[in-house]
């Protein structure tokens, strides 16, 4: 482990490698900005002294601060970074007394419009991305999205226009193929830019949603803004938290439960949005059954952006890979999103609307015949959760025949046995 004395270290710097306390006590892991309440921390132990290693004994290959010439800009624009975070943990309570003084029904609820571009019936004639075309399409999305939030972590203001070309992109491709629609964010490999990543396929949970319980254009537009931009305060809460893997103490988990205040903080800094979109990102933790937070509120005082974005949120996060546990199959997901809207915790309609958007066997995802005969789901029947759209294919993932309308079929000539995993092969490349 390398000596370093705590005099030298100032707010702003960077370590190649974590700093322990003497204790062996993790104070600043590697790569993180100190802090001024790291600083305050320091100077409380008894020693004169920092440990900068990788907790194992070893000496680490860094030599302590990142003083280059070539570095002092990074280092000042992570500063300024460190001063926006705090300044926006410092208001953020300030912010939600704003928005939550006085809300009303008007702004919390929003109603159906029974619009006839919602369609079902709708047929296109353009055909369905490939799945190369669709890789494609997620990738630039969540890069955009992911400069949009890093610009905001930094302090910028900027303005919700800028993410319209994602929202354009989606809602168009909702329009032509809303029965394939949310294939887009379960066959797509996950990234590693977790927080833009999320926001993107929550996004096209969302915007799915929305266009199920017939809202107006402007209110799907609204409901897909808010799913790109609800979880920015997870910006301000330390990566190795954000991502799990690990047990978090019980300051962890405060910090996690605060990111939805700090979320309506760095809302302030975009222009273009209203605050049905600032309350959705406080709210979006709520549960309908009041126990959810950050203020349990329950079923009638949770906003419908908000209620939907929690359906979202969770479906989201329930079918992505995670390091520290078991990959759950995407109809094991819905089925515990089923289960949880039944026991109160979830908005019903929103719930109803994703499963009849999605499918019970979710679009993209791979089942087994009663056949024993392997298929991928191709496009859900809102009207026959259970009866959805297949194309049957080999073990390697190749295509047998056309397509299968199993609705059409009676249950005695051809059913759905169960969900398996879907074969590498037949995932799109990243």
């Amino acid at each position: 482990m390398k000596r370093i004395a705590i005099n030298s270290i100032g707010v702003g710097d960077v370590f190649d490698r974590s700093l322990f306390l003497s204790s062996g006590q993790k104070l600043v892991p590697a790569g993180e900005v100190v802090t001024e309440r790291h600083i305050q921390l320091m100077h409380r132990q008894s020693d004169s002294f920092l440990y900068e290693g990788n907790g194992g004994g070893s000496v680490p290959r860094g030599t302590g601060p990142v003083s280059s010439q070539s570095s002092q800009g990074d280092m000042s624009a992570k500063r300024e970074r460190v001063r926006v975070r705090k300044q926006r943990v410092e208001t953020c309570d300030a912010v939600v007394q704003r928005l939550t003084d006085g809300l009303s029904q008007r702004v919390l609820r929003v109603s159906a419009q029974h619009m006839e571009i919602w369609d079902t019936n709708r047929v296109s004639d353009e055909p369905w991305p490939s799945d190369a075309e669709i890789v494609a399409m997620h990738d630039r999305g969540v890069s955009k999205l992911a400069r949009f939030h890093d610009r905001l972590d930094a302090g910028e203001q900027v303005d919700v226009s800028e993410l319209d070309s994602i929202l354009s992109g989606l809602i168009d491709l909702l329009l032509r193929h809303r029965e394939r629609f949310t294939r887009i964010a379960l066959c797509v490999p996950r990234r590693d830019d977790y927080v833009a990543d999320h926001a993107y396929t929550a996004c096209v949970f969302a915007l799915a949603i929305g266009a199920q319980l017939t809202w107006g254009m402007d209110d799907v537009r609204r409901v897909g803004r808010a799913a790109l931009l609800y979880d920015t305060g997870m910006m301000v809460v330390p990566e190795r938290i954000r991502k799990g893997g690990e047990q978090l103490s019980d300051i962890d988990r405060g910090r996690i439960q605060r990111h939805t205040a700090y979320s309506a903080a760095v809302l302030e800094s975009v222009q273009g949005i209203d605050d049905a979109i600032r309350l959705a990102a406080y709210q979006h933790h709520e549960r309908e059954n009041g126990t959810g937070y950050p203020c349990g509120s329950r079923d009638r005082d949770i906003g419908d952006i908000a209620r939907v974005i929690a359906v979202a949120d969770v479906y989201a996060a329930m079918s992505a890979p995670r390091n520290y546990r078991k990959d759950r199959l995407p109809y094991a997901a819905m089925e515990q999103l089923v289960r949880s809207a039944g026991a109160g915790q979830f908005y019903k309609p929103a719930v109803r609307a994703l499963v009849q958007m999605a499918g019970l066997f979710p679009v993209g995802s791979c089942v087994q015949l009663c056949s024993g005969k392997l298929a991928r789901v191709e496009a859900a029947n809102p009207d026959h959760l259970d009866r959805p759209v297949i194309q049957p294919v080999t073990d390697s993932g190749e295509s047998i025949g056309e397509p299968i309308d199993l609705k059409r079929l009676p249950k005695s000539q051809m059913n759905i046995g169960r969900p398996v995993p879907t074969p590498e092969s037949m995932m799109p490349a990243a």
